[in-house]
């Protein structure tokens, strides 16, 4: 409960990072086959409520790629947590946050070009950002980057990132529903939480304003660069 109050909290202040957040603590607690569905339950409110607010800026012709491959990636992803061991899915999760973190880092502390990616690289992309999000429920940076290698407007770019990860998390809720995953445990976790969440949230977005929002986003990704370690040398 408090680490997804804390990953609720983030989300408030930066407007992003609740599923790494969440994927970063909840696996101290409790497995990787757990903390993925609890995750989905409240990722899906959050990003529904966001693309209803954008969706008349959507544009299919632009997301329909990304939205393609994420359907065709969830499954896949969703079966490699099924199957996987433990161990190994700890030790991905670890190297998966690990590799958003230090890039993230990377791109605070340098500064890094503007990417160029091609209009068809949407569909590899989509598949890879689905796999991740059916497995450690943290697609969001390969979608991310490429949306904003486009010369589409900013209210475009945030309906076509909630389009895409409200199609993920729906998939997500479904395969989930479907194989077992959302087991009575899981459940009475995510409703002790659910307040919390809410309450946390509210807080961070009512200190968006005060708080120094780079130096806060370092920090973040420090921690979850350093939760990522522990998993790949500790899982």
């Amino acid at each position: 409960m408090l680490a997804l109050a804390l990953a609720g909290f983030v989300q408030g202040a930066m407007g992003f990072g609740f599923g790494m957040v969440s994927m970063a603590l909840l696996p101290l607690f409790v497995s990787v086959k757990e903390a993925t569905p609890l995750v989905v339950l409240f990722t899906l409110p959050i990003v529904l409520l966001v693309f209803c607010a954008h969706w008349r800026h959507f544009r299919w012709r632009d997301g329909r790629l990304l939205v393609i491959g994420t359907c065709i990636g969830v499954p896949v992803g969703v079966h490699l947590l099924a199957v996987a061991s433990a161990d190994l899915m700890l030790r991905l999760l670890g190297a998966v946050l690990l590799i958003f973190a230090a890039q993230e880092l990377w791109a605070s502390w340098r500064g890094t070009a503007k990417l160029r990616l091609a209009k068809w690289t949407g569909l590899p992309i989509g598949i890879f950002s689905g796999m991740l999000s059916g497995a450690f429920s943290c697609g969001g940076p390969p979608v991310v980057a490429y949306v904003y290698s486009k010369s589409w407007s900013k209210e475009s770019i945030i309906a076509t990132l909630q389009l895409v990860f409200t199609v993920g998390a729906v998939m997500r809720t479904g395969v989930m529903l479907h194989d077992g995953f959302f087991t009575a445990h899981i459940m009475r976790i995510a409703v002790w939480a659910a307040l919390p969440v809410m309450v946390t949230s509210f807080v961070g977005t009512r200190i968006l304003k005060k708080v120094p929002t780079e130096q806060m986003r370092t920090v973040v990704f420090v921690f979850i660069g350093l939760i990522a370690l522990r998993f790949i040398v500790w899982a």
